[in-house]
């Protein structure tokens, strides 16, 4: 019983993960900021397909990402 609990749990927050996602990403595609996309890519890359731990490509991509959106 604790365990479809969990499980129902877990999958109401993906998809509330989800929703919040597409609702951030309409933003974007109003201000075709290409960087942020590209950013988003390789996050999805090192840590969806490659299996890469998120802590190191965060600390990697993150300062990256603020260097490039200075003026």
């Amino acid at each position: 019983l604790v365990r479809g609990i969990i499980d129902g749990t877990a999958a109401a927050a993906a998809g509330l993960i989800g929703g919040m996602a597409l609702k951030m990403s309409d933003a974007l595609f109003v201000r075709k900021a290409w960087r942020t996309f590209a950013f988003l890519a390789l996050a999805f890359v090192g840590v969806g397909l490659l299996r890469w731990p998120m802590a190191p490509v965060m600390l990697v991509l993150a300062p990256l990402s603020i260097l490039l959106a200075r003026p």
